[in-house]
């Protein structure tokens, strides 16, 4: 199963038995798990939403594009985690704008999932 996370609570999801992949273009340097920089936002786009040159929609019409562009390329990365649970992280916390809910919806449309990769919920007992 696939889920969308971020890095706050890397090593809760890791306790939990999942693998955790950053798909962040710059993870923080204390993550030790797995990186997937070709689903990352490009590092111009990056700098251009944080200098505010661009919005939201701009955004995300330009993350969609270079997800696009590389279609095949992530999907042959994506066999590479086709067995076990795992969570693809980011930074922001969730319900906050961010590129892991757009490719989650991207990749969850496209491989025409049955149920949409959600937010992995953590239940405090």
């Amino acid at each position: 199963m696939i889920y969308t996370g971020y890095f706050a609570r890397d090593k809760e999801y890791r306790e939990r038995g999942y693998t955790t992949i950053s798909i962040s273009q710059f993870p923080p340097k204390y993550y030790q798990g797995l990186e997937w920089k070709t689903v990352a936002p490009s590092a111009w786009l990056l700098q251009k939403f944080k200098n505010h040159e661009i919005d939201h929609i701009e955004y995300e019409a330009i993350y969609i594009s270079e997800l696009e562009s590389k279609k095949d390329k992530i999907l042959a990365e994506l066999r590479n985690y086709a067995e076990g649970d795992f969570v693809l992280l980011c930074y922001e916390k969730p319900g906050s704008f961010c590129h892991r809910h757009l490719f989650a919806r991207w990749i969850s449309e496209l491989l025409q999932l049955d149920e949409p990769i959600i937010e992995f919920k953590i239940n405090k007992v």
